[in-house]
């Protein structure tokens, strides 16, 4: 590896320790024919949907501070990553959960252990899932409003999408730590 891939690798394997557990517990899934190993699965993608809502989180960050600098256009760009970003994450989330319940016929994973803890974990993802379904038809109304230049319309709803959105994303970051780095569910 280069220089740089060699830092990414790095400073992104904790996030894909779970893929390879997974792979272990599930088999390994390679659209290849030959008989190399994947880098990647789709047992990975809890790791990237992190890494997607952690960019969003990044992207709606710079983006609320550059409409605070009155610069509207890096603004604009930032929200439109951020919209990008969630979208890939939305379609991952999908693809991973479709792939366990119809592929693999099993469940989501269930936080188990430690006990102590499980119903700071479900409050967390009720919240999380709750304020996920909300924030979509949200997001996409503040787009509108934005595209279409109603700027007065686009702030007034924008005030409520904004911290929705942000709480998502940090979240969906933090149940991916709990669910796969922290508490690790067996």
């Amino acid at each position: 590896m280069r220089g740089n891939e060699a830092s990414a690798s790095t400073m992104l394997s904790p996030f894909f320790v779970q893929g390879s557990t997974a792979r272990k517990k599930f088999g390994e899934f390679s659209p290849r024919t030959n008989s190399h190993p994947s880098p990647m699965s789709i047992l990975d993608l809890p790791a990237v949907n992190a890494c997607l809502n952690g960019l969003s989180t990044i992207f709606l960050t710079a983006g609320y501070v550059l409409i605070r600098r009155k610069n509207q256009t890096a603004h604009r760009n930032c929200m439109v990553s951020a919209f990008v970003t969630s979208t890939l994450f939305l379609i991952c989330y999908l693809t991973y959960h479709c792939y366990l319940g119809f592929v693999l016929h099993k469940g989501p994973t269930v936080f188990r252990e430690p006990l102590w803890f499980r119903p700071i974990y479900l409050t967390i993802l009720l919240s999380h899932t709750a304020l996920a379904i909300v924030i979509v038809p949200m997001v996409l109304m503040t787009l509108n409003r934005a595209i279409k230049q109603r700027f007065e319309l686009h702030k007034k709803i924008a005030r409520w999408t904004w911290p929705l959105w942000m709480y998502v994303s940090v979240t969906g970051v933090v149940i991916y730590l709990l669910l796969y780095q922290i508490f690790p569910q067996r």
